[in-house]
């Protein structure tokens, strides 16, 4: 029992004490899966293999696995994505570095916001209000930052 918890002389605190303790368990086992599935290599969406592991020279397909702090992994798209009647994920990456996104942490959580360039998404027409005003172009410090504010709004 966690030390943090006040315990009556009831025990009314049995029944949570309980879930958490399920909840702690099931988590450790699907956990202790997933590293399995890294491990035998099994193919998942979007897991990034782009970089290699240092250590072993095997694909670091995992950002849990041991990686230097450093290291960023731009991530790999899932089959769908690929997908032209449904995705634009190479216009998308060539409007990126036409954009001057270049930090690799905002290329990577554009990426997941858009669905890897989903057609008829907010990106789009983000870019295309962009491309479309100089004066907005011009005045864009950090275009990654910024995409990613207006696609959260």
């Amino acid at each position: 029992m966690d030390a943090y918890l006040i315990h009556d002389a009831n025990g009314r605190m049995g029944p949570l004490e309980a879930k958490r303790e399920a909840n702690r368990e099931s988590g450790r086992r699907g956990g202790l899966a997933n590293q399995q599935k890294i491990r035998q290599g099994m193919p998942s969406d979007a897991l990034a293999i782009n970089k290699t592991n240092k250590i072993n020279n095997s694909p670091s397909i995992s950002p849990q696995r041991e990686t230097e702090k450093n290291e960023e992994i731009l991530l790999v798209p899932p089959e769908y994505a690929l997908d032209k009647q449904t995705h634009n994920y190479e216009g998308l990456m060539e409007e990126l570095k036409r954009q001057k996104v270049t930090v690799i942490k905002e290329i990577n959580a554009i990426l997941r916001l858009t669905d890897f360039g989903k057609l008829k998404g907010k990106i789009w027409k983000i870019l295309y209000d962009i491309n479309n005003s100089p004066q907005m172009k011009a005045r864009i410090v950090m275009p990654g930052k910024y995409i990613l504010k207006l696609l959260q709004n």
